[in-house]
Protein backbone atom coordinates (compact mmCIF):
# COMPACT_ATOMS: atom_id res chain seq x y z
CA UNK A 1 0.00 0.00 0.00
CA UNK A 2 1.17 3.49 -1.39
CA UNK A 3 1.95 6.50 1.48
CA UNK A 4 -1.11 7.99 -0.33
CA UNK A 5 -3.15 5.15 -0.15
CA UNK A 6 -2.53 4.36 3.38
CA UNK A 7 -3.37 8.79 4.19
CA UNK A 8 -6.49 7.83 2.50
CA UNK A 9 -7.54 4.66 4.41
CA UNK A 10 -7.11 6.72 7.93
CA UNK A 11 -9.31 9.53 6.57
CA UNK A 12 -11.53 6.78 5.81
CA UNK A 13 -11.43 5.47 9.59
CA UNK A 14 -12.22 8.23 11.12
CA UNK A 15 -14.66 9.52 9.19
CA UNK A 16 -16.57 5.94 10.05
CA UNK A 17 -15.77 6.89 13.34
CA UNK A 18 -17.47 10.15 13.42
CA UNK A 19 -20.36 8.53 11.36
CA UNK A 20 -20.31 6.09 14.47
CA UNK A 21 -20.15 8.66 16.85
CA UNK A 22 -22.75 10.46 15.71
CA UNK A 23 -25.46 7.54 14.85
CA UNK A 24 -24.82 6.48 18.65
CA UNK A 25 -25.15 10.02 20.04
CA UNK A 26 -29.07 10.38 18.20
CA UNK A 27 -29.94 7.07 19.07
CA UNK A 28 -28.61 7.96 23.23
CA UNK A 29 -30.30 11.01 22.78
CA UNK A 30 -33.72 9.00 20.94
CA UNK A 31 -33.52 6.41 24.23
CA UNK A 32 -33.34 9.31 26.45
CA UNK A 33 -36.19 11.53 25.12
CA UNK A 34 -38.68 7.87 25.18
CA UNK A 35 -37.41 7.63 28.74
CA UNK A 36 -38.15 11.09 29.38
CA UNK A 37 -42.05 10.58 27.73
CA UNK A 38 -42.53 7.31 29.89
CA UNK A 39 -41.68 8.97 33.07
CA UNK A 40 -43.58 11.73 32.25
CA UNK A 41 -46.59 9.49 31.41
CA UNK A 42 -45.88 7.26 34.15
CA UNK A 43 -46.06 10.04 36.61
CA UNK A 44 -49.47 11.88 35.29
CA UNK A 45 -50.95 7.91 35.52
CA UNK A 46 -49.71 7.36 39.04
CA UNK A 47 -51.39 10.52 40.54
CA UNK A 48 -54.58 9.68 38.58
CA UNK A 49 -54.20 6.47 39.80
CA UNK A 50 -54.29 7.88 43.44
CA UNK A 51 -56.47 10.43 42.56
CA UNK A 52 -59.33 7.28 41.92
CA UNK A 53 -57.98 5.64 44.74
CA UNK A 54 -58.85 8.50 47.08
CA UNK A 55 -62.56 8.56 45.28
CA UNK A 56 -62.68 5.26 46.08
CA UNK A 57 -62.89 4.05 42.58
CA UNK A 58 -60.60 1.39 42.92
CA UNK A 59 -60.86 -0.30 38.92
CA UNK A 60 -59.93 2.85 37.60
CA UNK A 61 -57.45 3.19 40.18
CA UNK A 62 -56.07 -0.48 39.31
CA UNK A 63 -55.95 0.77 35.96
CA UNK A 64 -53.99 3.80 36.14
CA UNK A 65 -51.62 2.50 38.71
CA UNK A 66 -50.59 -0.52 36.14
CA UNK A 67 -50.30 1.25 33.45
CA UNK A 68 -47.67 3.60 35.79
CA UNK A 69 -45.89 0.69 37.05
CA UNK A 70 -45.33 -0.79 33.76
CA UNK A 71 -44.12 2.78 32.40
CA UNK A 72 -41.60 2.88 34.96
CA UNK A 73 -40.74 -0.35 36.08
CA UNK A 74 -37.29 0.40 37.55
CA UNK A 75 -38.25 4.33 38.71
CA UNK A 76 -39.59 6.13 41.33
CA UNK A 77 -42.80 6.43 39.84
CA UNK A 78 -43.21 2.47 38.79
CA UNK A 79 -41.75 1.49 42.15
CA UNK A 80 -44.84 3.81 44.32
CA UNK A 81 -47.38 2.34 41.72
CA UNK A 82 -46.47 -1.48 42.83
CA UNK A 83 -47.32 -0.74 46.48
CA UNK A 84 -50.35 1.57 45.83
CA UNK A 85 -51.71 -1.42 43.83
CA UNK A 86 -51.32 -3.44 46.83
CA UNK A 87 -53.96 -1.17 48.36
CA UNK A 88 -55.70 -0.38 45.76
CA UNK A 89 -56.59 -4.49 44.87
CA UNK A 90 -57.08 -5.26 48.62
CA UNK A 91 -59.38 -1.77 49.17
CA UNK A 92 -61.37 -3.19 45.77
CA UNK A 93 -61.39 -6.61 47.46
CA UNK A 94 -62.79 -5.12 51.15
CA UNK A 95 -65.81 -3.09 48.65
CA UNK A 96 -67.09 -6.87 47.41
CA UNK A 97 -66.61 -8.68 50.85
CA UNK A 98 -63.86 -10.97 49.11
CA UNK A 99 -61.41 -11.62 51.87
CA UNK A 100 -59.13 -14.53 49.35
CA UNK A 101 -58.52 -11.04 47.43
CA UNK A 102 -57.38 -9.44 50.77
CA UNK A 103 -55.29 -12.45 51.69
CA UNK A 104 -53.60 -12.39 47.82
CA UNK A 105 -52.77 -8.42 48.56
CA UNK A 106 -51.11 -9.85 51.22
CA UNK A 107 -49.29 -11.93 48.94
CA UNK A 108 -48.44 -9.04 46.35
CA UNK A 109 -47.23 -6.93 48.85
CA UNK A 110 -44.96 -9.46 50.41
CA UNK A 111 -43.30 -9.76 47.01
CA UNK A 112 -42.02 -6.00 47.28
CA UNK A 113 -38.80 -6.57 48.55
CA UNK A 114 -37.79 -9.73 46.47
CA UNK A 115 -39.25 -7.58 42.85
CA UNK A 116 -37.24 -4.69 43.93
CA UNK A 117 -34.00 -5.57 45.63
CA UNK A 118 -33.10 -2.16 46.52
CA UNK A 119 -36.40 -1.26 47.98
CA UNK A 120 -36.88 2.36 49.13
CA UNK A 121 -40.32 1.88 50.63
CA UNK A 122 -40.56 -0.83 52.95
CA UNK A 123 -42.05 1.99 55.64
CA UNK A 124 -44.65 2.33 53.10
CA UNK A 125 -45.26 -1.57 52.19
CA UNK A 126 -45.01 -2.71 55.89
CA UNK A 127 -47.93 0.37 56.77
CA UNK A 128 -49.97 -0.85 53.91
CA UNK A 129 -49.92 -4.44 54.95
CA UNK A 130 -50.93 -3.34 58.79
CA UNK A 131 -53.86 -1.47 57.13
CA UNK A 132 -55.08 -4.89 55.52
CA UNK A 133 -54.43 -6.60 58.42
CA UNK A 134 -57.00 -3.95 60.32
CA UNK A 135 -59.48 -5.20 57.23
CA UNK A 136 -59.13 -8.03 57.92
CA UNK A 137 -59.73 -7.43 62.10
CA UNK A 138 -56.14 -9.02 62.51
CA UNK A 139 -55.48 -6.60 64.87
CA UNK A 140 -52.56 -8.06 67.06
CA UNK A 141 -50.66 -8.59 63.41
CA UNK A 142 -51.76 -4.83 62.62
CA UNK A 143 -50.56 -3.52 66.17
CA UNK A 144 -46.72 -5.48 65.38
CA UNK A 145 -46.12 -3.67 62.52
CA UNK A 146 -47.56 -0.23 63.52
CA UNK A 147 -45.57 -0.23 66.40
CA UNK A 148 -42.29 -1.18 64.58
CA UNK A 149 -42.89 1.50 62.73
CA UNK A 150 -43.60 3.74 65.22
CA UNK A 151 -40.24 2.25 66.84
CA UNK A 152 -38.19 2.96 64.07
CA UNK A 153 -39.43 6.15 62.57
CA UNK A 154 -40.91 8.23 65.39
CA UNK A 155 -43.81 9.15 62.94
CA UNK A 156 -46.99 9.90 65.05
CA UNK A 157 -49.40 8.46 62.44
CA UNK A 158 -47.99 5.07 63.37
CA UNK A 159 -48.91 5.77 66.64
CA UNK A 160 -52.31 6.86 65.85
CA UNK A 161 -52.47 3.84 63.79
CA UNK A 162 -51.44 1.64 67.03
CA UNK A 163 -53.74 2.42 69.14
CA UNK A 164 -57.14 2.61 66.84
CA UNK A 165 -56.13 -1.21 65.96
CA UNK A 166 -55.63 -1.42 70.21
CA UNK A 167 -58.83 -0.26 70.80
CA UNK A 168 -61.00 -1.62 68.19
CA UNK A 169 -58.88 -5.12 69.90
CA UNK A 170 -60.56 -4.43 73.10
CA UNK A 171 -57.83 -2.53 74.72
CA UNK A 172 -58.80 -0.30 77.82
CA UNK A 173 -55.20 0.60 79.22
CA UNK A 174 -53.42 2.78 76.54
CA UNK A 175 -55.89 5.78 76.60
CA UNK A 176 -53.39 7.92 78.30
CA UNK A 177 -51.03 7.54 75.35
CA UNK A 178 -53.35 9.94 73.49
CA UNK A 179 -52.46 12.65 75.90
CA UNK A 180 -49.08 12.46 74.31
CA UNK A 181 -50.45 13.72 70.31
CA UNK A 182 -51.55 16.73 69.34
CA UNK A 183 -53.41 17.42 66.73
CA UNK A 184 -50.76 19.82 65.47
CA UNK A 185 -48.24 17.65 64.69
CA UNK A 186 -48.09 15.92 61.17
CA UNK A 187 -49.69 12.91 60.66
CA UNK A 188 -52.51 13.42 63.19
CA UNK A 189 -56.03 13.88 62.35
CA UNK A 190 -58.05 15.26 64.45
CA UNK A 191 -61.03 13.34 64.61
CA UNK A 192 -58.77 9.81 65.02
CA UNK A 193 -58.27 11.07 68.11
CA UNK A 194 -61.97 11.72 69.30
CA UNK A 195 -62.56 8.58 67.43
CA UNK A 196 -59.88 6.40 69.34
CA UNK A 197 -60.59 8.56 72.18
CA UNK A 198 -64.17 7.09 72.57
CA UNK A 199 -63.56 3.69 71.60
CA UNK A 200 -61.50 3.57 74.83
CA UNK A 201 -64.16 5.01 76.69
CA UNK A 202 -66.66 2.64 75.02
CA UNK A 203 -64.44 -0.79 76.00
CA UNK A 204 -64.40 1.07 79.85
CA UNK A 205 -68.15 0.96 79.87
CA UNK A 206 -67.99 5.10 79.83
CA UNK A 207 -70.76 5.16 77.54
CA UNK A 208 -71.83 9.03 78.12
CA UNK A 209 -67.69 10.13 77.43
CA UNK A 210 -67.81 7.67 74.28
CA UNK A 211 -71.16 9.36 72.67
CA UNK A 212 -69.24 13.22 73.70
CA UNK A 213 -65.98 12.01 71.68
CA UNK A 214 -67.85 9.80 68.73
CA UNK A 215 -70.30 12.65 68.11
CA UNK A 216 -67.69 14.98 67.59
CA UNK A 217 -65.51 12.50 65.66
CA UNK A 218 -68.45 12.33 63.05
CA UNK A 219 -68.87 15.98 63.29
CA UNK A 220 -65.61 16.60 62.08
CA UNK A 221 -65.50 13.45 59.50
CA UNK A 222 -69.00 12.39 58.06
CA UNK A 223 -67.21 9.30 56.53
CA UNK A 224 -67.63 7.76 59.76
CA UNK A 225 -71.10 7.08 59.03
CA UNK A 226 -69.69 4.20 56.63
CA UNK A 227 -67.89 2.60 59.03
CA UNK A 228 -69.20 -0.49 60.24
CA UNK A 229 -67.19 -0.36 63.88
CA UNK A 230 -68.10 3.30 64.18
CA UNK A 231 -72.01 2.80 64.12
CA UNK A 232 -72.24 -0.22 66.58
CA UNK A 233 -70.40 1.34 68.74
CA UNK A 234 -72.34 5.23 68.57
CA UNK A 235 -75.56 3.05 68.73
CA UNK A 236 -75.13 1.03 71.51
CA UNK A 237 -73.58 4.06 73.53
CA UNK A 238 -77.59 5.30 72.74
CA UNK A 239 -78.78 2.71 73.55
CA UNK A 240 -77.17 1.71 77.19
CA UNK A 241 -78.23 6.10 77.87
CA UNK A 242 -81.47 4.85 76.35
CA UNK A 243 -82.09 7.32 73.88
CA UNK A 244 -84.21 4.91 71.61
CA UNK A 245 -84.83 6.97 68.68
CA UNK A 246 -81.24 7.68 68.11
CA UNK A 247 -80.19 3.98 68.67
CA UNK A 248 -82.95 2.84 66.79
CA UNK A 249 -81.58 5.51 63.70
CA UNK A 250 -77.73 4.01 63.60
CA UNK A 251 -78.47 0.37 64.16
CA UNK A 252 -81.00 0.27 61.05
CA UNK A 253 -78.00 2.44 59.20
CA UNK A 254 -75.47 0.08 60.63
CA UNK A 255 -77.53 -2.81 59.23
CA UNK A 256 -77.77 -1.01 55.25
CA UNK A 257 -73.28 -0.44 55.72
CA UNK A 258 -72.10 -3.75 57.38
CA UNK A 259 -71.35 -5.32 54.33
CA UNK A 260 -69.49 -8.19 56.16
CA UNK A 261 -72.74 -8.38 58.58
CA UNK A 262 -69.82 -8.35 61.28
CA UNK A 263 -72.66 -6.96 63.10
CA UNK A 264 -75.86 -8.61 62.09
CA UNK A 265 -77.27 -10.75 64.86
CA UNK A 266 -75.93 -7.55 67.52
CA UNK A 267 -78.28 -5.40 65.73
CA UNK A 268 -81.30 -7.56 65.17
CA UNK A 269 -80.71 -8.36 69.07
CA UNK A 270 -81.34 -4.64 70.39
CA UNK A 271 -83.50 -3.21 67.40
CA UNK A 272 -85.64 -6.38 68.72
CA UNK A 273 -85.96 -4.70 72.15
CA UNK A 274 -85.97 -1.25 71.01
CA UNK A 275 -88.99 -1.82 69.37
CA UNK A 276 -90.53 -4.36 71.94
CA UNK A 277 -89.94 -1.46 74.22
CA UNK A 278 -91.98 1.13 72.28
CA UNK A 279 -94.36 -1.39 71.22
CA UNK A 280 -93.26 -1.48 67.63
CA UNK A 281 -94.61 -5.22 67.43
CA UNK A 282 -94.18 -5.56 63.97
CA UNK A 283 -90.70 -4.53 63.60
CA UNK A 284 -89.69 -6.95 66.62
CA UNK A 285 -91.67 -9.90 65.00
CA UNK A 286 -89.21 -9.19 62.17
CA UNK A 287 -86.27 -8.99 64.26
CA UNK A 288 -86.90 -12.32 66.03
CA UNK A 289 -87.80 -13.78 62.76
CA UNK A 290 -84.38 -12.94 61.92
CA UNK A 291 -82.69 -14.31 65.01
CA UNK A 292 -84.38 -17.55 64.41
CA UNK A 293 -83.59 -18.49 60.72
CA UNK A 294 -81.70 -21.60 60.93
CA UNK A 295 -80.31 -20.88 64.51
CA UNK A 296 -80.65 -23.74 67.67
CA UNK A 297 -81.75 -21.73 70.98
CA UNK A 298 -80.27 -23.54 72.89
CA UNK A 299 -76.54 -23.07 71.31
CA UNK A 300 -76.74 -19.55 70.05
CA UNK A 301 -75.82 -17.22 72.19
CA UNK A 302 -77.83 -14.24 70.54
CA UNK A 303 -81.17 -16.05 69.92
CA UNK A 304 -80.81 -17.54 73.75
CA UNK A 305 -80.39 -13.76 74.91
CA UNK A 306 -83.18 -12.37 73.31
CA UNK A 307 -85.49 -15.50 73.98
CA UNK A 308 -84.89 -14.95 77.82
CA UNK A 309 -85.94 -11.51 77.75
CA UNK A 310 -89.26 -12.42 75.72
CA UNK A 311 -91.40 -13.51 78.68
CA UNK A 312 -91.54 -9.53 79.72
CA UNK A 313 -93.53 -9.11 76.73
CA UNK A 314 -96.74 -10.56 77.14
CA UNK A 315 -98.40 -8.45 74.62
CA UNK A 316 -96.52 -9.08 72.12
CA UNK A 317 -95.86 -12.93 72.88
CA UNK A 318 -100.23 -13.18 72.84
CA UNK A 319 -100.60 -10.38 69.72
CA UNK A 320 -98.17 -13.51 67.82
CA UNK A 321 -99.36 -16.73 69.11
CA UNK A 322 -95.80 -17.84 70.34
CA UNK A 323 -97.26 -21.30 71.93
CA UNK A 324 -94.16 -22.48 71.47
CA UNK A 325 -92.39 -20.02 73.72
CA UNK A 326 -93.35 -20.87 77.82
CA UNK A 327 -93.10 -24.37 76.65
CA UNK A 328 -89.41 -23.79 75.71
CA UNK A 329 -88.87 -21.62 78.12
CA UNK A 330 -89.84 -24.00 80.72
CA UNK A 331 -87.15 -26.20 79.23
CA UNK A 332 -84.46 -24.34 79.56
CA UNK A 333 -82.02 -22.61 81.32
CA UNK A 334 -82.37 -19.13 79.94
CA UNK A 335 -82.56 -17.24 83.55
CA UNK A 336 -84.64 -14.40 83.58
CA UNK A 337 -82.54 -11.58 83.61
CA UNK A 338 -81.60 -8.83 81.04
CA UNK A 339 -78.11 -9.87 79.54
CA UNK A 340 -77.65 -7.99 77.05
CA UNK A 341 -74.75 -6.88 78.50
CA UNK A 342 -72.95 -9.48 77.48
CA UNK A 343 -72.47 -9.41 74.17
CA UNK A 344 -71.69 -5.16 74.34
CA UNK A 345 -68.03 -6.33 74.78
CA UNK A 346 -67.39 -9.15 72.71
Amino acid sequence: MTATERVGWKGYRWLWAKLLLVIFSLLLSFSQERLSENTALAQRKFYSGYINLENRNYEDAIRDLTSAFNLDRNGYYGELAYLWLGRAYALLAYSKTDKRGLISAIAFLNMYPYYFKRANYTDLQRESLGDIYLLLEEYSKAKELYLGLYKNSHQRKYLVKFLYADVLEGGTKNIELLENLRTSEEGVDPSMLSLIRGYYFYNQGKFKEALSELTQARAQNRNLEEDPHFLYRLALSYYMLQDWRNSLFYFELLQRKDLYRRYADKSNYFLLFINLDNKNYSEAMERLQELMKDRDPFTDLTLRLALSQLWFYEDFIDKYKLSWYKPLLKMSTFGIHRLGWLMVRT
